[in-house]
């Protein structure tokens, strides 16, 4: 079942926290080229608020370590700064 993470408030209940945890205790078992293809022939999409190299990159890896493209999207200098002016 797919879930999106917007707020902190759906952790409200530990047990999906849990099931995250676990999840991730499972991968870090895994040597990478085990990890399952899950993400198959799909396409996921990155989109960051602030240019973090390294973040970014994070995020491809793990994308094709779960066998998906990668489509890394870059914020318009104007919405920037309009998210920066309304903070």
């Amino acid at each position: 079942m797919l879930h999106h993470i917007v707020s902190v408030h759906q952790f409200l209940d530990t047990k999906r926290l849990d099931v995250i945890f676990k999840t991730a205790d499972a991968f870090k078992q895994m040597k990478p080229a085990d990890y399952p293809r899950v993400l198959q022939n799909k396409l996921v999409a990155t989109l960051f608020y602030e240019p973090s190299t390294r973040t970014r990159l994070s995020f491809e890896t793990a994308v094709q370590r779960l066998a998906a493209r990668s489509s890394p999207q870059k914020m318009p200098a104007s919405f920037l700064r309009l998210l920066r002016a309304n903070r």
